[in-house]
């Protein structure tokens, strides 16, 4: 994987274009579920078509695993998709989602997961939301701002207590510096 890409790019442009195009080949479900797993592993610039043909299933399965295969893709497209998962019927296409965002990179990831933590009906991905603030929270102050009003107002007592342990974890973290 990376150690490849830094030292020989070449090669591992070669390798990404081999399996990109025999994960793109039509297989059984789990055969698409390992494959949708070689794409998040290589990383694309894009996202192949494949992998959008399976955010589109009516497989709850395929569409999360199609989300977590996002996970080393910048592109707008794969932030889009994303963004659209986020409201997808099935709660862990959902918690996937919510997961990829606690990258730092994609773009407007404090305001979708606050919307989501917000607005979401299943407690587990309120939670999944809560996780990735906390990790976005290092860095961006929204994200805390968010953890500690989801402490106070969240109509879940589950999600409350999350968010007090998430605020009195960060709050001993960053006394210990």
């Amino acid at each position: 994987g990376n150690r490849v890409q830094n030292t020989d790019p070449q090669r591992f442009e070669q390798i990404s274009q081999y399996a990109l195009n025999a994960a793109s080949r039509p297989g059984d479900h789990d055969t698409q579920i390992r494959n949708l797993a070689v794409v998040a592993n290589l990383g694309p610039q894009e996202v192949p078509a494949f992998v959008a043909q399976a955010f589109t299933s009516g497989d709850a399965t395929l569409r999360r695993a199609s989300v977590e295969s996002l996970e080393r893709i910048k592109s707008d497209q794969a932030n889009q998709m994303i963004t659209r998962a986020l409201r997808d019927d099935d709660e862990n296409v959902r918690v996937a989602a919510a997961k990829l965002l606690a990258d730092q990179s994609r773009p407007n990831a404090v305001n979708l997961l606050s919307q989501t933590l917000a607005e979401d009906n299943s407690e587990t991905v309120r939670a999944r939301a809560l996780l990735s603030l906390s990790q976005l929270a290092e860095t961006d102050p929204r994200a805390a701002s968010q953890i500690a009003h989801a402490a106070q107002q969240n109509s879940s007592a589950e999600v409350r207590d999350l968010a007090a342990k998430l605020l009195a974890a960060s709050t001993n973290h960053s006394q210990g510096r």
